[in-house]
């Protein structure tokens, strides 16, 4: 587990741009967010992430938590095909489930928040809470609606 010490000192602050396997896309979008550098939480766990290991984070609110998974996620779904550029259908690369759909409704929020130099978003995410359900795929339904599957659900147990 992954977590900070109230007593610890601050660490020295980490760019985003030296996270190996960062994709330029997020990166490009953290900027334009304000983000450059990222906070301890995100520079410790970015390396294990990389090395493909679970990763457990107990930090406070605010400390990064979020980020620290939403960006290996998005960098390793651009990089595999994912994105609105995408012709093919590459069906859901991602899963996220966290403990109850206020969570799930604040994750979608961060993941909304990633968008290109156009303002849409990077990937097409979904949140399902008790009260949502996964929009019609079925394109002749579906209009002028976008009906590709999202890259990533977002739910709750």
């Amino acid at each position: 587990a992954l977590g900070a010490s109230a007593d610890a000192p601050e660490p020295e602050a980490v760019p985003f741009a030296s996270l190996e396997d960062a994709h330029p896309a997020v990166l490009a979008s953290l900027s334009r967010l304000g983000f450059e550098t990222a906070t301890y939480v995100q520079s410790q766990a970015a390396p294990v992430f990389r090395e493909g290991r679970d990763v457990v984070i107990a930090a406070e609110t605010g400390s990064g938590k979020t980020l620290s998974y939403l960006v290996p996620i998005f960098s390793n779904l651009l990089r595999n095909g994912h994105g609105p550029q995408t012709r093919v259908a590459r069906g859901t690369g991602a899963l996220i489930l966290v403990p109850n759909a206020s969570l799930v409704t604040q994750v979608k929020s961060v993941c909304d928040s990633l968008v290109d130099a156009n303002g849409d978003p990077l990937l097409k995410t979904v949140g399902l809470t008790p009260d949502a359900s996964l929009p019609d795929s079925d394109p002749s339904r579906c209009g002028a609606l976008d009906c590709r599957l999202p890259s990533m659900l977002i739910t709750s147990k």
